[in-house]
């Protein structure tokens, strides 16, 4: 749908807003809209200025600590302000999962099993270019820190930051297809820390991993500087260097190191693979030719 720009005195430029759009939203000559520039998309939004809450109830029979987070978490990532969870299980899990993945979410009231989680002070969309990149550093220092257990308190600063950013796809920018190429793109980002993890955890990393290790830091390296300095071109260099851990993979898989072979060839996989979103990504942020 194409608008034409019209001069409203001075240097002003005006459009006429979707009529459709208008009955939808159900605004009046006099309301506000939130507009909010994103690389070269201005986006309209009518939602926040109405007042117009996205609210989910969700029933949870008692289970494991992880199958009440997943459905808490993908709730916050899908965008609602409110969540009313009736769950039979212990008050601390639910304490828990809101405080440690949340962020910005608190639990305002609690009565009978039934909980009421309520945005309220979560950062501003406006942070999200910020805390994007801010990923790529955490990752990376996961990644040369591997060997150290302190990489755990980084893991779950991704995660946190990882719930947040994919709210703010989901909020505002779930329309647009470079949005679909960013969700994928930061789910191989989490993988990639979570990974490097568990191969803290299980494996043991010899000097013989170091080539490995190198080949695995080139690699998002080139991740890092090609989505910070949004130039896709960088990535095919991607396409040599995982050939490079393969060739590797063959002469160290046969050493008693083999489970830490394994898990660096898990994270290389992965780097490799967001590669593709993140390419699709950066193409859509240049402009039409």
């Amino acid at each position: 749908m194409k608008r034409k720009l019209i001069k409203q005195g001075g240097y002003g430029l005006t459009f006429y807003v979707p009529k459709k759009w208008v009955d939808a939203k159900q605004l009046h000559a006099g309301d506000e809209i939130e507009v909010t520039p994103i690389e070269d998309t201005l986006l309209l939004s009518a939602a926040s200025i109405k007042g117009q809450k996205k609210m989910l109830s969700l029933e949870i029979k008692k289970t494991r600590e992880s199958g009440v987070r997943t459905l808490l978490v993908n709730a916050y990532r899908a965008g609602f302000d409110e969540i009313h969870v009736t769950y039979a299980g212990n008050k601390e899990e639910i304490e828990y999962i809101v405080s440690t993945f949340l962020l910005g979410f608190e639990i305002l009231k609690q009565e009978n099993k039934i909980y009421t989680l309520k945005s309220i002070s979560e950062p501003s969309t406006e942070n999200f270019e910020q805390i994007f990149q801010r990923q790529f550093y955490i990752v990376e220092e996961i990644i040369k820190n591997m060997h150290d257990k302190k990489i755990k308190e980084l893991i779950h600063k991704v995660q946190v930051y990882d719930h947040f950013l994919k709210r703010c796809i989901a909020r505002n920018i779930s329309r647009q297809t470079k949005d679909f190429f960013l969700w994928q793109f930061l789910s191989h980002l989490t993988q990639i820390a979570r990974l490097s993890y568990h191969c803290q955890k299980q494996a043991t990393l010899s000097k013989e991993m170091n080539p490995l290790r190198n080949t695995l830091e080139q690699m998002f390296a080139l991740l890092k500087t090609a989505s910070l300095k949004k130039e896709y071109s960088l990535l095919t260099q991607l396409h040599t260097l995982d050939q490079e851990m393969l060739d590797k993979e063959k002469k160290l898989l046969k050493t008693k190191d083999a489970i830490a072979v394994h898990y660096l060839l898990m994270i290389s996989r992965t780097i490799y693979l967001a590669n593709s979103p993140l390419t699709g990504y950066l193409q859509l942020l240049q402009p039409s030719s």
